[in-house]
């Protein structure tokens, strides 16, 4: 019987620890195969996915491969191809389900410039200090991550880094982004019901 190549060595290595819910097998597959999927993403979604959501889309990738590991057959594949084809996956997922807004919360910046501050023309003040008002009552309403996300996006003028909040909240970068995604739809269908969103050509996927 011939023997494995190192290479497959350390597959079966990193996949069996992975089956085995060791932590070490997940950063090893990261640390062999996380090149070659990132090349792939960057290669096949550039223009479609920011690249500094391409990292989040690769830990996606692979928090699905430490779940999934049971499903890797090397009869059929590599860990690197399965590793890849996860990776695949996870950037269409993204792409299907990434909130409405990627930069901001509301439609039109000149009209809404700053929800906390009320710091805009005299005319809109009274509209803003509503508007403020009703993010405040509103964030409150929202469960604990999605309230925490939504915060932090709001005082990053954007979308916070998932990893870091990840780490902060104690959380995974999957559920940050679960959490982004269901609280600007439940923020953004409040406010339109409320007169302060525009809904006319709104989806929540794109």
């Amino acid at each position: 019987m011939t023997n494995p190549t190192p290479d497959k060595r350390d597959d079966t290595k990193i996949a069996l620890q992975m089956m085995e819910g060791n932590e070490g097998g997940l950063r090893a597959l990261l640390a062999a195969h996380g090149p070659k999927a990132m090349g792939y993403l960057k290669r096949a979604f550039a223009e479609q996915i920011p690249a500094d959501e391409l990292e989040a889309v690769l830990w996606t990738a692979a928090y699905k491969a430490w779940k999934g590991i049971g499903s890797f057959d090397d009869r059929k594949a590599s860990l690197g191809t399965w590793f890849v084809a996860i990776a695949k996956n996870a950037a269409i997922d993204y792409l299907r389900q990434r909130p409405v807004e990627d930069v901001t919360l509301l439609d039109d910046p000149a009209e809404f410039a700053d929800p906390w501050t009320g710091d805009v023309p005299d005319e809109e003040a009274p509209k803003q200090k509503k508007l403020r008002k009703a993010l405040d009552e509103l964030l409150a309403k929202l469960p604990r991550l999605q309230r925490e996300v939504m915060v932090a996006d709001l005082a990053a003028d954007g979308a916070a880094d998932s990893h870091l909040l990840a780490e902060r909240l104690e959380s995974t970068v999957p559920a940050i982004q679960t959490a982004r995604s269901k609280a600007r739809k439940t923020l953004r269908n409040e406010l339109a019901r409320r007169g302060l969103a525009p809904t006319e050509g709104v989806s929540d996927e794109r």
